[in-house]
């Protein structure tokens, strides 16, 4: 599977280890519940066009 895009997470350095990865975990789930699963423009979790 090859991805057009990519995104970057940048997280302060001063927390702890599993607040680092929870902080980054959730930011991916939402960039990635923000883009669209097929071209017809419908979104996770909806039925919109």
């Amino acid at each position: 599977m090859r991805f057009d895009t990519k995104i970057g997470i940048v997280v302060r350095d001063d927390l702890a280890a599993w607040q680092r990865l929870n902080v980054t975990a959730f930011l991916a789930s939402a960039v990635a519940g923000g883009v669209p699963l097929c071209q017809t423009g419908v979104t996770h979790g909806t039925n919109e066009t």
